[in-house]
Formats: C-alpha cells, structure tokens, sequence
C-alpha cells in the first residue's frame, strides 16, 4: 500500500495543472488536500479494510509455561523464559490482538507453519498502551500456523499481565492527522516550490515590507519549532546527570568569591598518582564506595569547569541572583534564536551588497537550509550542557559576520557595526575558543579598507578628513578582542596558571586528555566519520540510527555514534564542486574563507575532542554557509539549476531532520519519551 499512496500523490502532482486550468487556482491546493485524504483512508489503513475479510479462527487452545500463572485478570509473566503457547491451530493466521497492563514491552513470537514443523524466530514487535494501534500486530506466515509461542524478553524485574489476546480479529480504523498533512505539506512544496517557477520570479528586495513580514513569519516559525523539540526529549529539559549542572555551579561560585566549583573534591581522588586515568580511578571510586566524578576539570586538588565561561554572565549568574537555576536547554534555544536572526539577516546583506537579481525565495530556502542543517537540529534535540558554547559560538560568528559585512555597505567604513562585529566575535574566545579561526574572514573582508582606503591599520584614512579615522577605527576593530582576550587569560591563569590553558586537558572523562598527544592517522578516520561516511539507514522505523565509527586505528581516540558525513547527508554541499565557476563573483572570497575555516576548525576538532556528533556543529554549518552563497552566486547563469537545487536539497533536509529528531542512540526520544516515540512509531510504520 506504500507504494500505491506514492503512486496516488504521485499523480496528483502530473494532474495538477489540469485541474488549475480547469477549475481555478486554487483547484491543485483542493486536489492535494482530497488525495493526501484518500491515501490516509485507504492506503494508510488498508489493514483495517483488509481485515475484514479474514476468517473466524476456531477450536484453538491457550497454554502457559509451568512457571506462570493464570489469573482472572489474564496470563501472568514474571520471567523472561515465561511464556504462552497458542495450539491446535492449523488455520492462518492474519493478525494477533495483544492487550497488556504496562506501559510499553517487546513481545517475541515463535511460530511453526506449513513451511516450518520446528518453531522459528518469526520476530520482535514493542506494544505500549500509549498507541492501541501498537495491539494490532499483522502476521506473514506461511500457510496454515500450527503453533505460536509468545515471550515478553524485556520484562526485566516487572510483573506483566497479558490480558487479552485474539487472532484474526477485525482491526479499527486510526485515522492520523499527522499522515496526511505531511503528504498535503510535500505535495505543496514540490508543486509550487519545485515544479511551478511563479514564486520563483519575485526578485529579493529588502524594502518590500511583504517580503519583510514573510522573513519573520518563516524566522519566527522555525524558532518556535526550536523551542518546542526539547520538549520531545523532557530528559532535557530538567536533566539528573550531576554534571549538566555545572554552569549553575559555577555560577553560585562567582557569587561565593571563587573561581572552583564548591563540591567537596574525595580524598581518593587526591591521592591517586594519575587522577586522569579513567579506569584507574573508576576502580579506586568503585572500592571507596563512593560516586566518581564525570567530565569535569580537575586541577589542584579543585574542580572547574572548563567549558566556555560567557553563557553564565548571560544566563546562570543573573538566574542565580534571582534564586533559581536557568535550564541548559533554554540557553541553547535562545542561542539558537540568535543564530536563525543572524543567518536571515546575513544573507540578506550579502544579496543587497553584492548579488542582484536573487529571488527572495531563494533566499528563504538557502536561509532555511543552513539554519536547519550543521548539526543544529541534533544539538536543538538533546540540548545538553556540552552544547551550550558550541550553538552559542555559532550563533556569535555568524552575527559577527553580519555586522562586519554591514560596515562596509556605504562609501565609509561603518565603525559602530564593525565594533559590534569585533565584540560578537570576540565573545567566542569566551564560548568556544576553537572557533576563533573563524575571525581570519577579517582579512578577506576588510582587505579594500586595509590596503586602499587605509581606514584600517593606519592613522588617516583617505575616504575622510576627519582627523585619526583610521586609528579609530583600528582601535574598534581590536579594542573588544583584547578586552575579551586580556579577561579570559586572567580567568584562565587564576584557574589553571597559565593564560593560555583553557582546562579542557584536566578533564575527568573517558581519557587522559593531559597526554592525548597528536597523531595523523585520527585524521583519515575523522575526515571520512565527519565529511564522507554514508549515513546508517534501515527498513525498520525510525529507520536513520546512529552508527559507531569502526577503524583499525590502533590507539585511544574519542568517538561516538555518528549519523553519516556531511556530504552524504546534506545534499546542498554539492554544489561546492562548482564553486569554482563562481570566481568572479564578489562573494566568491568569503564562501572559499568560510571553507577553509571550516576545514581548520574540523582538523582541529579530530585530534583535540575526537570523534562526536555534537562537534560537527563547530564547522559543518559554516561549509552549509559557503555553499549557499555558491548557489546564489551560481543563480545568475544556472538559475533553474540553482533554485531546483536549493529546493530539492531544504526538501532533503527536512525529511533527513525528522528522521534524526526521531532516530536513535544515546538519551534519545525513543528511550527517554515512549509515549511519543509509539505514536510515532505507529504513524510512520502503518504497514506493520
């Protein structure tokens, strides 16, 4: 039936413009909204039609294993070896009806049939009572069943009740709001988004107070979308792990006149010899009896944090004055705010100054696309302490960029904007310092104002007379990096003697970081996990899941489960091998910049932290970046090909995104939100 709902929608898009010329306008929005309804009755629920027609089973019997017990309330399992055995069937069997009193479990199935005389795995299906679709479980065995044979293996230390169970039974129909406006959403973008070209021709004007108003719309729709995610994963949203607390630690800390956390560091700890072995001291904490502290710095005999210490002057510190703790996961939506307004607004100057005749859908798709790609939607997912300075300094480059680009839209350099940018980018010494590569773009950007209207580096400027521009304007431009640079190496030579260590070597985690040392060959697995691995796809819902980097490297390195390189799931960096058709483009500097960074940052990343999921943030949406300013400057020769490209690659994108929200791995919805993930389960695996 999947494949006759594609067929159906499918159609709908080859019939459209019959219809438009037909019946009006608006007739292809009508017929959109009737088929997505027609697929979510009939294909989407096929089963509970077909149901219909399956035949009464009759004179079978109900056993369970000597173990268990049969109360009035049902079967009784208490062991994962207890089980049920349905006899005396020889009839098929089309579908079982499972009813439980639980929350949610697996139950196994054991068949023999006409074409197995001994009982075979048939496979696993997880019912949860939060989805009465989930009781429904359609069969494929072959003929006649003899023998089924049901197990509950997850059962672990619960006492189940299977209360009910049927075979062949008449299925109810669960009609879905989410199936067909999903199909009605796709079938709208790729009629007027990808197939019709009218939207296409609105050109981007920064003045059109419509077009403004969309900008918000589509900015203010996708914050909403960030802040309601978290909510999907509530394990988040108040986390019990001890060191996600940290930023408020500290800043309680501030408040106490120190710079240590106030945790009372254990005398084993002080006394080991390598406090920075991991199993070493997991064996020592483990014969002490006591809790083992877990990714924080240790240094001294004392406890910091290592992690970028701006988000507790914005967040923490004030919280605290007000008595209350501030939630991680509400720092990372408000970062996340600012990285969407500055993306937006980016873009939006990069076509006024540089790039004419840009459709403003164009710029909204492009805009769409780097918001929701670079990992962003990962982070947004589990919003942890880890990613508060990543998605943080993110946000601060991108809004650096936009205000050093807005200084040179006038015939003088702006040197108001230009110190915003500086103290933007600044900051990120404060959130993430391995970022700070990113501030080389200066030297592309401001390289007219250095060399030739010496309103840079210089002490008069030629564009004015006004006495001393030019070391005015150097002194904006530098003043907010020593400030931030002076303060951050006082706070990190009062912590760890030196104002250049940042800490992050103290770390008590899964190695000695003091001694991680470097090694080329981390290069060529973390090039390949990062840019270039196939993402880990399957046939089973949710169907992107997580897949742990394997190597021959012999050796410690850092890793977690990824979810595919760069290239292989975000389609629009493809159109980085034609970047160099786009030399003569004024913007052409800048995106090869942003590249390079990136590329520098992601190096940097390998041998430094290894190999995690949240790291590809660090540089991922900055090559997103560079490639859609190749796609807008590749428009003015290629402009089907551009727009098509952007279109079908945010389309990719946005599927992919689900997909990830949903997938598994560590602390995900699937474990941490069962009741969502079932009904998930169900809307998207209909055909089970």
């Amino acid at each position: 039936m999947p494949v006759i709902a594609m067929a159906l929608l499918g159609a709908s898009l080859f019939l459209a413009n019959f219809f438009k010329k037909k019946f009006g306008t608006p007739a292809p929005v009508v017929l959109f909204l009737a088929v997505s309804l027609i697929c979510e009755i009939f294909c989407f629920n096929f089963e509970s039609f077909r149901s219909l027609t399956y035949p009464e089973v009759e004179g079978y019997t109900i056993n369970c294993s000597p173990a268990m017990e049969k109360t009035t309330a049902g079967y009784v399992f208490r062991t994962a070896s207890d089980f049920i055995s349905i006899t005396n069937l020889n009839a098929p069997v089309e579908n079982i009806y499972i009813k439980t009193n639980t929350t949610s479990h697996t139950v196994r199935f054991f068949v023999s049939d006409s074409a197995n005389v001994n009982r075979y795995h048939a496979g696993d299906r997880t019912i949860s009572r939060y989805s009465e679709q989930s009781s429904y479980i359609k069969t494929n065995f072959t003929g006649s069943a003899t023998e089924i044979k049901i197990y509950i293996p997850d059962i672990s230390n619960r006492i189940v009740t299977l209360s009910d169970i049927k075979l062949n039974c008449t299925r109810p129909v669960f009609f879905s709001l989410l199936r067909p406006l999903a199909c009605f959403l796709v079938l709208m973008f790729v009629y007027y988004i990808i197939v019709k070209k009218d939207l296409w021709k609105k050109k981007y004007n920064p003045e059109s107070k419509r077009q403004s108003n969309f900008t918000m719309f589509v900015a203010c729709t996708l914050a909403v979308i960030f802040l309601a995610i978290p909510y999907l994963n509530p394990g988040f949203i108040n986390p019990s792990w001890a060191h996600h607390n940290q930023y408020n630690e500290l800043a309680q800390a501030f408040l106490d006149g120190q710079l240590h956390l106030e945790k009372e560091v254990p005398d084993v700890l002080k006394e080991m010899e390598n406090p920075y072995d991991r199993y070493e001291r997991k064996r020592v904490f483990k014969e002490a009896g006591i809790a083992e502290p877990w990714d924080t710095a240790y240094y001294n005999g004392k406890y910091y944090v290592y992690f970028g210490v701006l988000p507790v002057l914005l967040f923490n510190l004030p919280a605290q004055l007000l008595g209350v703790d501030f939630p991680n996961f509400l720092a990372i939506v408000i970062f996340s705010w600012v990285l969407i307004a500055g993306v937006f607004l980016l873009y939006g100057k990069i076509i006024k100054m540089y790039l004419d005749d840009i459709p403003c859908l164009l710029y909204l798709v492009l805009s769409t696309v780097t918001i929701i790609t670079g990992g962003v939607l990962y982070i947004i997912k589990r919003p942890d302490f880890y990613s508060i300075p990543i998605i943080g300094a993110l946000a601060f480059t991108i809004m650096g960029f936009y205000f050093w680009i807005s200084s040179l839209d006038g015939e003088k350099l702006s040197r108001w904007r230009m110190l915003t940018g500086s103290i933007f980018m600044a900051c990120v010494l404060a959130l993430r310092p391995n970022l700070v590569f990113f501030s080389c773009t200066a030297f592309m950007l401001y390289w007219h104002s250095v060399f030739t209207d010496r309103e840079l580096l210089s002490i008069n400027s030629k564009l004015s007379d006004e006495k001393y521009r030019g070391l005015k304007n150097t002194i904006a431009f530098c003043a907010p990096y020593i400030i931030v640079g002076v303060l951050v190496m006082i706070y990190n030579a009062a912590r760890f003697s030196s104002p250049f260590d940042f800490g992050a070597s103290y770390n008590l985690t899964t190695s000695d970081m003091t001694q991680r040392g470097f090694a080329l060959d981390r290069w060529g697995l973390g090039f390949f996990e990062y840019l270039f691995r196939p993402p880990a796809i399957s046939g089973t819902f949710p169907y992107l899941t997580s897949s742990t980097p394997s190597t021959s490297y012999i050796g410690f390195t850092s890793r977690e489960g990824m979810f595919g390189g760069i290239f292989a799931t975000y389609p629009v960096l493809w159109s980085l091998f034609a970047m160099h058709k786009t030399k003569g483009s004024k913007p052409f500097k800048f995106a090869l910049v942003l590249l390079a960074a990136g590329l520098i940052t992601c190096l940097v990343d390998i041998q430094a932290g290894g190999i995690l999921p949240r790291y590809t943030c660090d540089f991922a949406v900055f090559f997103v970046m560079a490639a859609s300013i190749t796609l807008m400057m590749l428009y003015k020769e290629y402009p089907s090909l551009a727009t098509k490209f952007a279109a079908w690659g945010l389309l990719c994108m946005v599927i992919f995104d689900v997909l990830l929200i949903i997938a598994g791995g560590s602390s995900t919805i699937q474990s941490m939100n069962k009741q969502v993930y079932m009904k998930l389960f169900n809307e998207f695996a209909f055909y089970l």
